[in-house]
């Protein structure tokens, strides 16, 4: 059988949830009568190598460390093997982020050179950068921009010049009539355990309804839109009744984004587990809304559509901090939602942001306090942990960006992080790491779970090595362009 397409990730990503985007695009294809096959070349590396193999592999993938040439060609010929063995008339790569950059610039060449004649496209957030797409387009044969879906299905027509095929594309106002994802091709139980069972991704929304200071979402997706609430649980119903998944991940940058659309869902998924022995559930990123006109039956009815482990962008302590990250929720809010997820037994992991240009030492100690306030509910297990991140980053594509020269600029000898306030004298890199750490400390020793954080600690260290030895030289153009967040 000649397939239409191959959709095939490549590394890094993690290990721990299937690929959205290759299923959610064969689900498309075959909505609208094409054939399509989909391969985690990710999770294949790490299933055919030794351990030792592995590491030096990611290590090579993760920061381009020199990797023994033997390897490589393992690798490689195993993918090959792959993406050929099921004939397919296009492979489209899918480039998560900047994370698969290593990679690709390896692999296409080596790929397109042994097989001239394949052809070969490209998508995913990772091709935004223009320096990548550079170093990569003389091996492949078109570039998806944007949102995938109706460019990949006029490129299987031939309609090469459709919005989205190799210049920038449309979003999709009406998400609907996007098709349901398909995980036929994966093998659920090789992932490693989230949530110790078997997870899969789902999109309800794109983009967001806020516009964060910090955050560069409305750059890369400037109408918020969102799905049916019955759209929604009905993608949901079908992938719990034909793969026995019983967890699921939302992508979107906010679940709750369109309130009407999340009260669907979550009545309709109340009335489904009602009707199950074994219930629903379902995480993912999350806003606090003000109180103000939240209907009665909110709490309720989001713990029983089997809410779980709810990421809420809390950021701070502080009311004026949040208020200047447009955050649009005080300190009222937050305690009203967190004692509603109390009550009904709905649990969380609270999102934090250390080091915000305006962050006074006085707005610090209400960060600081709000894991003292907070901590009788991690004592109840309402909330399960929070992030802290490796302090404050600033990206060009942020809104805060555009503040330059006003409420921030960048230190003499500036590292990629390095930027000093001007709302607050003495905020510079050093003192973020200070804040940082004490917040750590802090917040354990309240009984905080922090996650992920010997990896961030980690970072921070590296941070301050370089801070401090003032290895890296930047322009204000190129401090902007190159950080990550």
């Amino acid at each position: 059988m000649m397939f239409d397409m191959t959709i095939a990730t490549l590394p890094v990503l993690e290990f721990y949830l299937p690929p959205a985007a290759p299923a959610l695009l064969k689900g498309h294809l075959e909505k609208h009568g094409f054939s399509c096959n989909s391969l985690d070349l990710n999770l294949e590396s790490r299933q055919l190598l030794t351990k030792n193999e592995f590491d030096k592999f990611f290590e090579f993938t993760n920061a381009n460390k020199p990797i023994d040439q033997k390897i490589l060609d393992k690798v490689f010929l195993h993918w090959e093997k792959l993406l050929l063995e099921k004939p397919s008339r296009w492979i489209g790569f899918s480039i998560f982020s900047s994370d698969s950059h290593i990679t690709a610039r390896e692999f296409l060449p080596w790929f397109k050179q042994r097989n001239p004649k394949q052809q070969v496209c490209i998508g995913g957030n990772g091709v935004s950068s223009p320096e990548f797409v550079e170093d990569v387009v003389e091996y492949i044969d078109h570039i998806i921009h944007n949102e995938g879906e109706n460019p990949i299905i006029e490129l299987l027509k031939g309609n090469m010049q459709f919005p989205g095929i190799d210049s920038p594309g449309d979003q999709i106002d009406n998400l609907d009539t996007i098709g349901y994802a398909n995980y036929e091709d994966y093998n659920l139980n090789e992932y490693d355990r989230f949530y110790n069972e078997n997870v899969v991704q789902i999109t309800g929304s794109r983009g967001c309804v806020r516009r964060c200071t910090f955050c560069n979402v409305g750059h890369l997706w400037p109408k918020f839109r969102w799905r049916t609430g019955k759209h929604i649980f009905e993608e949901i119903k079908k992938i719990h009744q034909e793969k026995d998944v019983h967890h699921f991940y939302f992508t979107d940058s906010l679940i709750n984004g369109n309130q009407r659309s999340y009260l669907e869902m979550c009545e309709l998924l109340a009335d489904y587990n009602s009707t199950l022995n074994k219930k629903i559930t379902w995480g993912g990123q999350y806003i606090v809304r003000s109180q103000k006109g939240l209907p009665d039956h909110y709490f309720e009815v989001t713990a029983k559509s089997g809410a779980y482990n709810l990421a809420l962008g809390v950021e701070t302590g502080s009311d004026s901090v949040r208020h200047h990250m447009q955050k649009k929720f005080n300190n009222d809010d937050l305690d009203f939602f967190i004692e509603g997820f109390s009550k009904w037994g709905t649990t969380c992991t609270y999102l934090m942001l250390v080091g915000y240009p305006t962050e006074t030492q006085k707005d610090f100690e209400d960060t600081l306090n709000l894991f003292k306030r907070h901590q009788r509910y991690v004592a109840n297990q309402t909330i399960l942990g929070c992030t802290l991140g490796v302090t404050m980053r600033i990206t060009s594509d942020a809104p805060i960006s555009e503040q330059y020269g006003h409420t921030f600029t960048i230190a003499p000898n500036a590292t990629k992080n390095s930027w000093v306030s001007n709302a607050v004298p003495g905020l510079d890199l050093g003192e973020r790491i200070r804040r940082r750490l004490v917040a750590h400390r802090v917040a354990e020793s309240y009984g905080w779970s922090i996650i992920s954080a010997n990896r961030e600690l980690r970072k921070i260290k590296e941070e301050a090595q370089q801070w401090m030895t003032g290895s890296f030289e930047v322009t204000k153009d190129s401090y902007l362009m190159d950080i990550s967040p």
